[in-house]
């Protein structure tokens, strides 16, 4: 409930999330659909197995329980592959094609270190040899068909068709087929060859746009994503969890990079996962502060206040240059210095709690 709690408030309260909330776009709604797919197959194609006599090894060796795929139950496929089918409407066929590839790529990793646990393919003699074989093993023919199978792809194609397809042959007719050539040509081929109404970028372009968007929840990220790698090397607890929102971002950052064309809200269906790494985080750091390097939360608090002050120094010469009377847009970067000081002082004084607590607070009221 803790780690939900923030990865609520960590990506409510995040910049793209009330750009695209404002914007005359349909992004927040293939969020909402997106998220709730991922959410049924949780539910419907993971199950709770009880861990009693872990050996060492185990991919969760200090929990009693721990989320284990199982065959994905047809009533949940059903749902997920409705809510994907309502993705297609609303962004093409990459509103089904990325999330099924992030689910199968976690299944497929999770697969084979199932299977290295009661086999030897990670032994103590040639250890790196062995993850790499690991690696090549995730994607085998053999692994990738089964993991294919697991996710019912017979039930995706007559669910997903059987609610876009009829509204796609209809929209077709009514408009003589110009609206699929535009949609499916331009808006979907088109976008991907070539730079469209001159957005483009470096294959990178995703990362700086993360660190911008995501803000001020940004700040968080490298410690974030440093404890989720740390976290599943050493299967500790929410390990498996961590594979899931990995492969989730990974698979939606990854992809949406390789188009022509980009803008920052492309990847604004990955932020729930970067939002419930930051909770894992945030929510292990106020359990155990300790064991965290409290440079990480200096850096992040630090960080605050040099933007908060960057904004008040920047704004009022920027609004005099294009808007003429809005100096006081300055001011708001008094949010951030007040907020990002006091939540300082409390993580130095050691209260994560109340530290952060005020970061929250700070990142709502900037907003």
């Amino acid at each position: 409930p803790q780690v939900g709690c923030w990865a609520g408030l960590s990506g409510a309260s995040s910049i793209i999330f009330t750009v695209s909330a404002r914007a005359a776009t349909l992004d927040s709604m293939l969020v909402f659909v997106t998220t709730l797919a991922m959410l049924v197959f949780v539910v419907g194609g993971m199950a709770k197995q009880e861990k009693t006599g872990v050996t060492k090894g185990s991919l969760v060796a200090d929990r009693t329980e721990a989320p284990e795929p199982t065959s994905f139950r047809w009533p949940y496929a059903l749902l997920f592959y409705a809510l994907l089918g309502i993705a297609v409407l609303i962004k093409g066929p990459v509103g089904v094609a990325l999330p099924v590839l992030a689910i199968g790529l976690f299944l497929a990793i999770v697969r084979r270190s199932r299977q290295a646990e009661t086999a030897s393919d990670a032994s103590s003699d040639g250890r790196r040899t062995g993850r790499l074989i690991a690696v090549a093993r995730v994607f085998s023919p053999g692994n990738v068909f089964h993991t294919a199978w697991q996710l019912r792809p017979i039930t995706a194609v007559v669910v997903v068709a059987a609610i876009a397809v009829p509204w796609y042959v209809l929209v077709g007719l009514r408009t003589e087929g110009l609206f699929l050539q535009q949609f499916f040509g331009e808006e979907n081929l088109g976008r991907a060859l070539k730079p469209m109404q001159g957005h483009s970028g470096p294959f990178f372009y995703y990362i700086p746009a993360i660190l911008i968007g995501f803000f001020p929840w940004s700040v968080f990220l490298g410690p974030s994503l440093i404890e989720a790698t740390r976290r599943i090397r050493q299967r500790r607890e929410w390990s498996v969890e961590s594979i899931f929102a990995l492969c989730w971002l990974a698979v939606f950052v990854g992809l949406w990079s390789i188009p022509s064309t980009k803008l920052p809200h492309y990847v604004l269906t990955a932020y729930p996962a970067l939002a419930l790494l930051t909770a894992v985080f945030v929510d292990a750091w106020i359990a155990e502060p300790a064991r965290m390097n409290r440079w990480w939360m200096r850096n992040a608090t630090l960080t605050m206040i040099v933007v908060g002050l960057g904004m008040v120094i920047a704004l009022p010469i920027i609004a005099a240059i294009y808007l003429p009377g809005q100096w006081t847009l300055g001011l708001v970067g008094l949010i951030l210095l007040v907020g990002g000081g006091w939540a300082f002082v409390s993580a130095e004084r050691g209260h994560p709690r109340r530290a952060m607590a005020t970061f929250a607070v700070t990142a709502v009221a900037f907003l």
